[in-house]
């Protein structure tokens, strides 16, 4: 299934896509050492996706509706990769001290899909989403990662006349976004340091791909 193609949201999809391009475009990465996000990321959790929803039985497929949050949430679900916090310093100080060491970056990565879900309910109005649409995407983007799913605020919604299955949407981006675990998403800088010391067969891997 082609799940961009079934979308009856389109233009609306497509707002949000440029948006999420032109924020990955012009924003920050705050660690160049991360496996990389942006679109080409999005595109590959997609693929996953028209695989994963195809073994879906009929009588439990996605509504138009959930494809459009699911769709929107896999487009905006890492935007808080970009976003940082004056107290993100202090914090990775915290943790640095009562628990292992940290860094500024490891503290936005820890808390990216946190920020990615107010970023969604801060730009609402940007996004094309009303109230209960943008707090609907926030929960799916939030639950990508290290989110514990069974808590009430994942149970059903109703949007209008339609339900929303924000639990089984969150379990799909998040089982999905795992499943992209490409060469191609290595970090290219740290590929280039650790080069010299890698064995031949690695290095000769990377020749291939042209790092």
């Amino acid at each position: 299934m082609n799940l961009e193609e079934a979308t009856e949201f389109k233009s609306r999809l497509d707002n949000i896509k440029d948006n999420s391009e032109e924020l990955f475009k012009n924003g920050v990465l705050h660690n160049k050492y991360f496996t990389i996000h942006g679109i080409d990321h999005s595109h590959a959790i997609i693929s996953n996706l028209n695989d994963l929803v195809d073994g879906i039985e009929p009588n439990n497929e996605l509504t138009k509706h959930e494809i459009f949050y699911l769709l929107a949430s896999v487009y905006l679900h890492d935007v808080g990769m970009l976003v940082s916090d004056p107290n993100d310093e202090g914090t990775a100080k915290v943790i640095s001290t009562h628990e292992m060491p940290f860094t500024k970056e490891d503290v936005i990565r820890k808390e990216h899909h946190i920020r990615s879900g107010k970023y969604v309910i801060e730009h609402a109005d940007i996004l094309s989403l009303d109230h209960f649409e943008s707090e609907c995407v926030r929960l799916i983007c939030e639950g990508h990662r290290r989110v514990n799913l069974e808590p009430e605020e994942y149970d059903d919604r109703f949007i209008g006349n339609e339900t929303i299955r924000v639990r089984f949407l969150a379990a799909l981006l998040r089982f999905s976004d795992e499943l992209d675990i490409s060469y191609k998403r290595g970090p290219i800088k740290l590929l280039e340091i650790l080069r010299e010391e890698m064995p031949d067969y690695s290095a000769v891997s990377c020749n291939v791909v042209d790092i």
